[in-house]
Order: structure tokens, then C-alpha cells, then sequence
């Protein structure tokens, strides 16, 4: 302002534009003001670099800087920290946040990316392939952003008769009701399934159980005391308990075998034993005739125990019932080599089924 008159006036403006002022100047609100000395480093000379619009000595090394500061690209920096873009290195910024440089974002604002490709977290993507089902074509529609295929069916009303729908897709519905399901039958979810058995136990018939809709029989046993005496449960079924363990469960001249006591004596009446000895505790006791054919007459065999004439043969048809030709000689011959070799309830006593 000037005093006119005795009345302030203000000034004209230096400017209406930066053709009113000098080189290197420009008009801000009305004033010629010094352009800065640069923007970027290019602009300053060789040497330098851009600080604060202001042209200033680069540095080499971090000795030219003051602690903590760090030499990077001709500029002091903090560290890698930063209060404002100028602390950080060319295509970087500082992200007052994290206090920190950081690269510079490919875009801030869709209008910085390529046409249709949308700015999201400074970077340029491109745009889905939907938005609506107008987006899509041959008939397609927009499902999560894709073009997809439509579902053909949505609800069974969008099918053909005799049809539902299932996952989208229309199949045949088998029956509606139990009446279109054969006997024995039932519709269940549109398709016939086959009627179970039961529905309890009621269903079933004695000593039988409901399981899954079919009639099971119901265990015989759960544990021993379900049994008859003499008998435990094995596998839920009632089985006789065996003769025998060991052979301390048999009589004497009898031995356990697969449960029951068989028959492993000499003898069981004198008969069984040799002329001259007699049946002890099923062992023969005593001295028998003979042992040797030598202790028996001229003529005469040994055989179990007693002297015996002997009668010739030529074949077994030549000997008595019972007996077999050996050595031209008849013989009771061999019946047994073991108590197997028996009819039922006879033991083989020296190579004779005899009964105990």
C-alpha cells in the first residue's frame, strides 16, 4: 500500500502474468517470484544434486554428510529414513507412515494406468472379465467376476416333466410316490429303494434284532453265565467245555489230546497182557512165559509173551479168521499202529484193536 491523500491505497499488482516479470521468474498472487533452481538433479550442474528446489554440492562418501545420515545417490539420507520426498533417491518417495523411502507407485489413480485397467494398491491390474451377465456372451452369465456356462436347471420347475433337479443338472425322477415303486418298495428322494426288513425288533422273529433295517440273529451268548453248565462262550456261541486240559484231568493209563482223554496204557484187563502177567494200574505186571523163542519147546514161537505152535501156511486163507500168513507162519498178524487205526471206542494194545 501507498499513502495517497492522506489515504492508503493499495499497490497495483507487480504482475497479471509471468510475461510481467523477468527471466527465470513467475507470478504467484501478484508478485514476481524467483523460479527455483531445479526439481530434479538433472537440472542442477555437474556435481550437484537437487535439495530443497535448491542446487547443492553432492556427496561421495558418508563422510560428507553429518551422523546418522548416509551418503546415497549424491544425496544425505537417514538411513534409508525420511521426512519428506527429498530425503529419498530419484523414483523413490517417502512414506511418512513408515518414515521410510519406497519405491514410487506405478499408479495413484486409474487415469495413470492403460486404458480399462483399473490403479489398485499402486499398481495397474486389468479388469475382470465380467461385471454383469451383459459383459458375457454365447449365453454365458457372470459368476464371481468369470464368464461361466448357466446351470440348467435352478428348481425341478425348470425341468421336464418326469425330470428334477439335481447339482444343477436335470435328472429323471424315478417316482413321486411309494404307489410308483414296485412291491416291497418305497420312494425316497425320488428314487425307489428297496423296503427294509425291519423298523425294530418287534419286526423280527425270536431270538433275532433289528440292525440297519435287516433282521440279525441276536448273539447266544454274551459271556459264560449265559451258558448251561459244562459249557463257555466262545465267538457269542455256547460250546461244551472240553474233556480235559492236561493229562492230569485223565484217569490213570489215559492222556489228553485235542481235549479229550484217549487211551495210553498196556492193558486194561489181564487178557491184555502176556501169559503170566496181569494188568496193573493199565501196565502189565509179573513175568511172561516168554520172551525168546528159545524159551519156549521145540517147535514152538514166542509171540506176546507165550509160547504158541505155530500153524504153517502157504497164504492167509490158510490161517484162521483174525489171522495173516507171515513167514509161512499164521499170525495174528498186525491190525494197528495206533489208537487211528481203531474202530470207534477200541485202542490199538501191541498192534491189536482191543477195547479199554
Amino acid at each position: 500500500e501507498t499513502c495517497q491523500a492522506g489515504v492508503c491505497v493499495a499497490n497495483p499488482p507487480m504482475c497479471m502474468s509471468d510475461a510481467d516479470c523477468q527471466v527465470n521468474e513467475t507470478c504467484q498472487a501478484g508478485v514476481c517470484v524467483a523460479n527455483p533452481a531445479c526439481m530434479v538433479d538433472a537440472q542442477c550442474p555437474m556435481g550437484e544434486v537437487c535439495e530443497d528446489a535448491v542446487c547443492i554440492a553432492a556427496c561421495d562418501d558418508p563422510t560428507d554428510c553429518p551422523a546418522p545420515q548416509v551418503c546415497e545417490a549424491g544425496h544425505c539420507v537417514t538411513n534409508g529414513a525420511c521426512d519428506d520426498d527429498g530425503d529419498c533417491p530419484i523414483e523413490e518417495f517417502c512414506d511418512l507412515d513408515a518414515m521410510s523411502c519406497a519405491p514410487d507407485p506405478e499408479c495413484v489413480l486409474d487415469a495413470d494406468c492403460p486404458i480399462g485397467f483399473e490403479c489398485e494398491a499402486g499398481v495397474c491390474v486389468p479388469p475382470p472379465p465380467c461385471m454383469s451377465d451383459a459383459d458375457c456372451s454365447n449365453g454365458q452369465i457372470c459368476q464371481n467376476s468369470a464368464c461361466v456356462d448357466p446351470p440348467a436347471c435352478m428348481f425341478d420347475v425348470d425341468c421336464l416333466p418326469g425330470e428334477m433337479c439335481e447339482n444343477g443338472s436335470c435328472v429323471p425322477l424315478v417316482c413321486d410316490g411309494d404307489d410308483d415303486c414296485l412291491p416291497g418298495e418305497l420312494c425316497v428322494g425320488g428314487a425307489c429303494v428297496p423296503e427294509p426288513e425291519c423298523m425294530s425288533d418287534a419286526d423280527c422273529d425270536a431270538n433275532e434284532a433289528c440292525q440297519g433295517g435287516t433282521c440279525v440273529p441276536t448273539p447266544e451268548c454274551d459271556d459264560d453265565n449265559d451258558c448251561p453248565p459244562d459249557s463257555s462262550c466262545q465267538n457269542n456261541v455256547c460250546v461244551p467245555d472240553p474233556e480235559c486240559v492236561n493229562n492230569g484231568d485223565c484217569t490213570a493209563g489215559f492222556v489228553c489230546q485235542a481235549g479229550t482223554c484217549v487211551f495210553s496204557g498196556e492193558c486194561s484187563v489181564d487178557e491184555h497182557c502176556a501169559p503170566g502177567e496181569t494188568c496193573v494200574n493199565n501196565l502189565c505186571d509179573g513175568v511172561p512165559e516168554c520172551t525168546l523163542d528159545a524159551d519156549c519147546a521145540p517147535g514152538e514161537l514166542c509171540e506176546f509173551g507165550g509160547c504158541i505152535f505155530p500153524q504153517t501156511c502157504a497164504k492167509n486163507a490158510d490161517c484162521d479168521p483174525g489171522e495173516v500168513c507171515v513167514a509161512s507162519f499164521c499170525s495174528g498178524g498186525i491190525i494197528c499202529n495206533d489208537n487211528g487205526d481203531c474202530p470207534a471206542g477200541q485202542a490199538c494194545f501191541e498192534n491189536a484193536c482191543v477195547v479199554p
